[in-house]
């Protein structure tokens, strides 16, 4: 329908476009422009239906070509005002929008009427099942469409798989990546063990900032019930932030401490429990050192996330300490086990010499895991 085109200097808002759509459905309903003394505005924003067919190939547009004889024959077709279609509902989409171009909207709903012309079917449905096969057109085994449809199905699957091999190749390179690091480093301990307390630190203190924030109390719920759905999260609980400051330093100081475990570290079994008082008492000096360094980190994370105390709160710094030290005490543990899981530095004997200590350890473990 041809309408007159007016020059405006403003752009039109969002909801002057749907009204001026309205208006012309409403024109194209009532077959022209609305007569004197009837506006074209709306009272019923529900007033229009929409018409949506799925996809699925062939399949899709055989199940959609009977939906819409079956809208026909209850003279629903010419009702719905919008059509979405996508993948198989295209194709039967595109073809039933031509048609109506062609012919109109009630011819169509005519013709496609089973109930109306059961013993003959018109030549647009006819041709549409001839030419249902659109991605081989020519079929047999033999011919140019099937070739040329098995070599890009080849082609698509090479290359796929190409791109899926080399992913795995870069991940089963990481492990030799890993080893290379740890040779090339095996004559610097302490800058081993120096990287792993620095990822570590970093990891252990935006986990507690992150735990501090979820508190009743923190400034960030507190915000969340102020604001509703304008509250944002801070920056160090967000994603990226999780990754970068969480994942990747937990990740690199772990790597960094099993090389240094690896290298030719102190035995920790040894050192922890020789009877020895000025040994002991440089290791229980080391405990007490990462207890209060932890307890640091929980405590700034506490003041960052601006937890507050709410009258009547019962202390539980006593519990907080009691946490702490139990689980260094579990960290140096878990230690000791893993280096004693490790393969020798050097074999100076049989391995029936060698190999009691580690099998006893494995035992250990995996009748811990069972239980």
């Amino acid at each position: 329908m041809d309408r007159d085109v007016t020059t405006r200097s403003t752009p039109y808002s969002f909801q002057e476009i749907v009204e001026e759509e309205r208006k012309l459905l409403r024109e194209l309903r009532q077959g022209g422009p609305p007569r004197a003394g009837q506006d074209g505005s709306s009272h019923d924003q529900d007033e229009f239906l929409g018409l949506s067919f799925s996809g699925g190939g062939i399949r899709s547009a055989t199940f959609n070509l009977g939906v819409l004889q079956a809208l026909s024959e209850l003279r629903l077709l010419k009702e719905f005002d919008y059509l979405s279609t996508v993948s198989g509902g295209g194709y039967i989409g595109s073809w039933l929008s031509a048609w109506i171009h062609r012919a109109g909207v009630d011819t169509v709903q005519e013709q496609l009427s089973f109930r109306d012309h059961p013993d003959v079917e018109p030549k647009e449905v006819t041709f549409l099942r001839s030419y249902s096969n659109y991605l081989t057109p020519r079929t047999g085994i033999f011919s140019t469409d099937t070739l040329a449809a098995l070599a890009t199905y080849l082609r698509n699957l090479i290359l796929n798989l190409s791109i899926v091999l080399l992913c795995l190749t870069v991940v089963l390179l990481l492990p030799r990546l890993f080893a290379w690091a740890g040779k090339l480093l095996h004559d610097w301990p302490n800058a081993l063990l120096a990287c792993a307390a620095l990822g570590l630190t970093v990891a252990v203190f935006f986990i507690n900032l992150n735990l501090a924030s979820q508190l009743p109390y923190s400034q960030s719920n507190r915000d969340k019930r102020a604001l509703g759905a304008k509250w944002k999260a801070p920056w160090y609980a967000r994603r990226t932030a999780v990754v970068a400051w969480i994942v990747l330093p937990l990740t690199l100081g772990a790597m960094a401490l099993s090389l240094w475990l690896a290298g030719p570290a102190p035995s920790l079994s040894q050192a922890l429990l020789t009877p020895d008082w000025p040994t002991l008492r440089h290791d229980l000096v080391i405990i007490g050192v990462m207890t209060a360094a932890i307890g640091f980190i929980w405590f700034f994370a506490l003041k960052i996330a601006r937890v507050w105390r709410e009258p009547g709160d019962r202390p539980t710094w006593r519990w907080r300490l009691g946490a702490l030290v139990i689980g260094v005490l579990l960290g140096l543990v878990a230690l000791v086990v893993f280096q004693q899981l490790m393969p020798p530095r050097t074999v100076p004997g049989p391995p029936s010499q060698v190999e009691p200590l580690r099998l006893w350890w494995a035992t250990v473990c995996g009748l811990s895991g069972c239980g």
